[in-house]
C-alpha cells in the first residue's frame, strides 16, 4: 500500500476564512466523511493567523488521492472558493512513516 498524507496551508483573503469554511462544508465535508480511502481529515483554523486554514488528509493510497483531486466536484469547489483565496495553497505530499 502506498499511503499518502497531505498537509495543506490555505491563506484566505482578509476576513474570508469563514466564507471558505462554509463552502468547504457545502462541497467537501460529507464527501470526506464517506470516503473510505481517506482515513483521516483534519480541517483546522490557525490559532495565530485569522486568515489561515490548515488541512491534514491521510489516504490509503496515492491512486485514490489523485482520483479525488481530479474529480469534477473538487474542480467545481476550487473554482467556487478561488475568489476568497490569497494566493495558491501550500501543499506537501508526504509518506507516513509511523501513525498512532
Amino acid at each position: 500500500m502506498d499511503e499518502t498524507c497531505l498537509f495543506i496551508k490555505i491563506r484566505t483573503v482578509e476576513g474570508k476564512r469563514d466564507v471558505v469554511k462554509k463552502l468547504w462544508e457545502k462541497d467537501q465535508k460529507q464527501r470526506a466523511n464517506k470516503n473510505e480511502y481517506q482515513t483521516a481529515y483534519f480541517y483546522c483554523y490557525d490559532k495565530t493567523d485569522p486568515d489561515v486554514i490548515c488541512i491534514f488528509e491521510h489516504y490509503i493510497d496515492t491512486e485514490n488521492l489523485e482520483a479525488n483531486a481530479r474529480s469534477d466536484w473538487f474542480l467545481f469547489h476550487m473554482k467556487e472558493v478561488l475568489p476568497y483565496l490569497d494566493g495558491t495553497p501550500e501543499v506537501s505530499y508526504t509518506t507516513p512513516i509511523w501513525i498512532k
